[in-house]
């Protein structure tokens, strides 16, 4: 019986011919069929060699820079839960600065332990936890920032490291100045 469907499967469909009438291949059953065109091919081709056609790809989408050569080391000296914390706090890093704000919106809400809490639904004394471990090895900081319009107010705020992450390419000189003798520059 087992031979007998495996004959079934190997019983020929149907043929391949070329133009002038030659059984080039042939299809059994569960074959499937794919009519690559010289086209086709040439794109293949340019796709492998790296010299394929780029598009602009999620434009208007907010994205955050995070550097390669910081992953590995992150990945040692941070365990698990501080490198994932790490991870979902870099939506929150806004533009320039590297302050953490709500949805790193630049005019957004200076985040506080308890902001970073209530949007990650974590327990606010594990992100002060969390907060003073990425703080001990650089990867954060605790700052105090001016007001543009009223230069006497001043603000705490938690900024992250831009040798690690930033969103965009233009950051203000404070912010790396802050972090410049970090390990991460």
């Amino acid at each position: 019986m087992e031979e007998t469907k495996k004959l079934k499967e190997k019983e020929t469909v149907a043929y391949v011919v070329s133009a002038d009438g030659t059984i080039t291949d042939e299809f059994h059953e569960g074959d499937s069929y794919v009519k690559h065109t010289k086209e086709s091919k040439e794109k293949k081709a340019s796709f492998l060699k790296g010299e394929s056609e780029c598009v602009i790809f999620n434009e208007g989408v907010s994205f955050v820079k995070l550097y390669d050569d910081v992953l590995d080391e992150l990945g040692e000296i941070l365990s698990d839960a501080d490198f994932k914390f790490c991870m979902r706090l870099a939506k929150h890093i806004s533009f320039k600065d590297c302050v953490l704000r709500t949805n790193g919106n630049p005019n957004g809400k200076l985040l506080d332990t308890n902001d970073i809490a209530e949007l990650l639904h974590m327990n606010p004394s594990s992100v002060r936890g969390r907060i003073s471990n990425l703080i001990k090895v650089g990867v954060l900081g605790r700052h105090v920032t001016g007001c543009k319009e009223n230069p006497d107010l001043k603000f705490k705020c938690i900024t992250c490291n831009p040798y690690i992450f930033t969103r965009g390419n233009k950051v203000n000189t404070t912010i790396l100045s802050l972090f410049e003798k970090s390990k991460w520059n």
